[in-house]
């Protein structure tokens, strides 16, 4: 095998690090935060290899299928940095004097965010085929 590399050299980890396994990584502040454990999620695949000359050649045909539900709306919310990031500016300056808005008005956000319509209970996967040798 070979290691996937980085265009600055360095090596892509098998595992990256998230947030949780590494405290230097700080969450963007646009994060959703995770739906609870109790959210219901299907994902399966499928892969069917046609050899032509025995296992060295093949052709392999394959599908990726998942499904991943919110139950409640009340699941889906805005980090507390994202929220804050959202409500914290002026929106809609008339003035701007040496770069800084006057005026305006302060919005305040909902922290949950509600799904488009027509996309929660919705299957998503993709099929792709591709040749070995």
């Amino acid at each position: 095998m070979f290691a996937l590399t980085n265009p600055d050299g360095t090596i892509v980890p098998a595992i990256p690090p998230t947030p949780a396994s590494d405290p230097s990584r700080s969450r963007s502040p646009f994060t959703a935060l995770p739906p609870s454990a109790a959210t219901p999620a299907f994902t399966a695949n499928f892969q069917y290899m046609i050899p032509i000359y025995g296992r060295t050649v093949g052709f392999n045909i394959f599908d990726d299928f998942g499904m991943d539900v919110a139950l409640r709306d009340s699941q889906l919310r805005q980090s507390p940095e994202g929220i804050d990031a959202l409500d914290s500016p002026l929106y809609g300056c008339p003035n701007y004097v040496n770069g800084t808005c006057q005026g305006g008005q302060q919005i305040k956000f909902s922290p949950t965010i509600n799904p488009i319509p027509g996309t929660n209970y919705v299957p998503r996967d993709s099929a792709a085929a591709s040749s070995t040798s």
